[in-house]
């Protein structure tokens, strides 16, 4: 269970992968050691004009000469609407609001993003910029997926925690326990980016996101 973080990893190099008046795609490869296991990540980018959002794609290989354990997180601690401040930001799935600590059925659902609305579990106020984000998520393997006030605010059981109400918002994304073999590798795959709204309920509506 101990953490591997970004800053520790070995950088292999990137490369632009494609490039025109409509497409970006960037590519940087990675190495991060986990019990003495070299672990090989290619994580890809993928960009095109006109959308709200990028495609992020991240492929682990286990490189090394036995098998290994892990758990990929990715996490998301946005600042909805007013950048520097959480205040009006609750969670939202479809046709949802979030407002505490809990966790996502992702076998229900396949997003969830932060909308800039306010919570009246924390305040009555809802003067706010109605902005809204998401993420979605592809995968065989579903994720385990929660709203938190931090990133070590993950929620105590099933059931709804604390308000949403500090300075600070949280998406985990977590996949795993996952056992790689020499050789074997495992694929996931993101959508982040922003969400329009309805514009006759003001509720946020997530762009129409293709994996392929």
């Amino acid at each position: 269970m101990e953490p591997s973080h970004p800053s520790s990893w070995k950088f292999l190099g990137s490369e632009v992968l494609n490039k025109s008046n409509k497409e970006l795609a960037i590519k940087s490869s990675h190495e991060a050691v986990i019990d003495g296991v070299p672990l090989r990540m290619d994580r890809y980018a993928y960009f095109r004009a006109g959308d709200t959002f990028f495609v992020l794609s991240v492929r682990i290989n286990n490189v090394g000469d036995r098998p290994i354990g892990f758990y990929y997180v990715y996490g998301d601690e946005p600042w909805v609407g007013d950048f520097g401040s959480s205040k009006g930001n609750v969670g939202w799935v479809d046709g949802k609001l979030i407002k505490t600590v809990q966790y996502v059925d992702a076998g229900k659902y396949s997003y969830a993003g932060y909308f800039d609305y306010g919570n009246d579990l924390v305040s009555p106020e809802h003067d706010f910029t109605k902005t809204a984000n998401f993420i979605e998520w592809s995968s065989k393997d579903k994720p385990l997926v929660y709203f938190s006030n931090s990133p070590m605010d993950s929620p105590k059981g099933s059931g709804e925690g604390a308000p949403l109400g500090s300075d600070e918002r949280y998406i985990g994304i977590q996949w795993g326990p996952k056992v790689l073999k020499p050789g074997e590798s495992v694929h996931y795959v993101l959508a982040i980016g922003m969400a329009g709204n309805d514009p006759k309920t003001g509720f946020p509506v997530k762009p129409k996101v293709v994996f392929k």
